[in-house]
């Protein structure tokens, strides 16, 4: 069974969950289905939340924690490609699409984008449209430039 703990951060509550060895989803509260998860909060999940409001408060660029991806296969290589995206920094659907080596899935990028089961692990507010515009965010345009920002960057 897995286990799941929420925390109020400076963007809004968000849940950590594990299951009992690695980190298996982090996401915005109100994105959370609890029903199979055990209301508690592990050494790991608590581990994960201290990296995490260090991160949000600008004090840490990279995580310690073991994650776990569940996933197609081709969702697991959007993942990989989108946690190579250096802090600080951005891509586009596109760009995305032709380094997993399949250049004509960008809409099949986007839906994998907006999959992502670990929220800042996966770093799927550095993804924009290929003009430069922001674009979504499934915590709001406003808490995607808000970490946009907090990372250096301004739109």
């Amino acid at each position: 069974m897995k286990n799941v703990f929420f925390y109020d951060t400076n963007i809004g509550n968000i849940a950590i969950a594990d299951n009992n060895s690695a980190i298996t989803n982090i996401c915005f509260a109100q994105e959370m289905d609890a029903s199979g998860f055990r209301l508690w909060e592990t050494e790991l999940i608590n581990k994960a939340s201290k990296e995490i409001i260090e991160y949000l408060s600008g004090e840490r660029k990279e995580f310690d924690f073991p994650i776990l991806m569940e996933g197609t296969d081709f969702q697991k290589s959007v993942w990989e490609e989108l946690r190579r995206i250096p802090y600080g920094s951005t891509s586009n659907y596109k760009e995305i699409a032709k380094k997993i080596n399949k250049p004509n899935s960008f809409r099949a990028v986007g839906r994998a984008v907006s999959m992502n089961p670990l929220l800042f692990i996966i770093p799927c507010h550095r993804v924009i449209l290929s003009d430069g515009s922001i674009g979504k965010y499934i915590g709001g345009t406003d808490i995607k430039k808000e970490l946009l920002y907090m990372e250096g960057m301004v739109f």
